[in-house]
C-alpha cells in the first residue's frame, strides 16, 4: 500500500544558524501555552514568518 502512493515533500524556505542565533537572542518566542493566531502552542518554538525567510534557491549561496 505504501509504495502505491506517490509521496512528495516540500522545503521552501530556510533561515541561516546566524539568523537563528538572533531570534532566540531577540527572544522571537511562542512558549508553550500561548496563542499563534487560534492555535494553542503545545511547546515552546522560535518564531519566524516565511516571508523573512530565504529561498530554497538561495541555499547553494548559504552553505
Amino acid at each position: 500500500m505504501l509504495k502505491k502512493q506517490k509521496w512528495t515533500y516540500s522545503m521552501p524556505r530556510f533561515i541561516t544558524r546566524e539568523e537563528l542565533i538572533t531570534l532566540i537572542e531577540k527572544n522571537f518566542v511562542l512558549k508553550a501555552g500561548e496563542y499563534f493566531n487560534r492555535t494553542k502552542m503545545d511547546a515552546t518554538n522560535y518564531y519566524v514568518k516565511a516571508y523573512d525567510m530565504h529561498k530554497l534557491f538561495e541555499i547553494k549561496d548559504k552553505l
